[in-house]
């Protein structure tokens, strides 16, 4: 159950985000959001050895979404 939790918050992150649907979103690099996806496999990848699993994983997601991965 776990790991689709982890699934569930990193969508919600992602439809936040809104990534996609804008016109300024598409101009963009693609650099930025392949940093995100590393940041988050990176989360994932650490997902099984935290305890608070819920807690840190969208605490290590906001990281990436702030850029401080």
């Amino acid at each position: 159950m776990w790991p689709i939790a982890f699934l569930i918050l990193l969508l919600s992150f992602n439809t936040v985000a809104g990534r996609g649907r804008s016109p300024s979103s598409r101009s963009t690099s693609e650099e930025p959001r392949r940093s995100f996806a590393e940041c988050t496999a990176k989360c994932y990848k650490d997902y099984q050895k935290w305890t608070n699993k819920l807690e840190e994983a969208k605490n290590c997601i906001a990281s990436c979404r702030s850029g401080h991965n």
